[in-house]
């Protein structure tokens, strides 16, 4: 099937990272694989430059599993936001609204249901663990990690072919262009000090009786994300010490 998509070249990417509770994403490694050519790129932390190894332009296709993930890290690092992305988590999800996925919809989730091979689930969060505990990391982690990044390369080029008879691509890359916006948002709002009463440290109209009244969250707290839709729907997202939503304004 992929070989009809009008791209010269299909990128299928994943990053490891380490992402502290409200903070940007730090990158720790990227594995890439071009399914055309089968060119194979790893890189650590300390050999991205400026620009993506890879096109990023409108003849390129961009996939990953959870895409904003992957393009937060482009965030992180300053690089352009992919023109075309393919996300299969997107598309698993579609692909499975209503139904049972018993292991859950992340890849190793989508894997098992076609009845594909999956790394286990143990081991893909001792993997984790590793990552998240940060540096130093010695060669033979290094080689673990870039490793274990390079098996989700891998698992979606073993899942891709099983999805892409369901995908429609055009409707498929329009709920593609919401990842590189998502991740847009989420980075706009990582790291913004929210100690104190949040709406009227985002410029909200704040009162007594209005619809933010009273919302504060702990000291020390970072917002994740804030996302405003008009004044009557305000929903906070805010590390691992606070969340909650505003009340609907009143329309009467």
């Amino acid at each position: 099937m992929t070989a009809d998509w009008p791209y010269q070249q299909i990128w299928l990417v994943d990053f490891e990272f380490r992402a502290p509770p409200g903070e940007r994403p730090d990158p720790v490694c990227l594995v890439a694989l071009e399914l055309r050519s089968g060119r194979l790129i790893r890189q650590w932390r300390d050999e991205m430059s400026r620009e993506p190894p890879y096109s990023t332009g409108p003849d390129s296709l961009f996939i990953a599993y959870y895409a904003s993930a992957e393009l937060g890290c482009h965030l992180a690092l300053g690089w352009p936001q992919p023109a075309r992305v393919l996300d299969l988590f997107v598309e698993f999800r579609n692909l499975t609204n209503g139904l049972p996925t018993p292991s859950g919809a992340g890849l190793l989730g989508a894997l098992t249901y076609f009845g594909l091979d999956a790394m286990a689930a143990v081991e893909k969060g001792e993997m984790r663990e590793l990552i998240m505990r940060g540096e130093p990391w010695s060669a033979d982690e290094r080689a673990a990690i870039l490793d274990y990044c390079e098996s989700d390369v891998r698992g979606l080029k073993r899942l891709l072919p099983h999805m892409a008879a369901a995908v429609d691509l055009p409707h498929a890359l329009l709920r593609g262009r919401y990842m590189p916006a998502a991740a847009d948002d989420l980075d706009n709002a990582l790291g913004l000090p929210a100690s104190g009463t949040v709406p009227e440290k985002l410029g909200f109209p704040t009162g007594p009786d209005g619809p933010f009244r009273g919302l504060s969250v702990l000291p020390n707290t970072r917002l994740v994300c804030g996302i405003p839709n008009g004044f009557d729907d305000f929903t906070l997202l805010a590390g691992s010490r606070f969340g909650g939503s505003i009340p609907p304004a009143s329309t009467a």
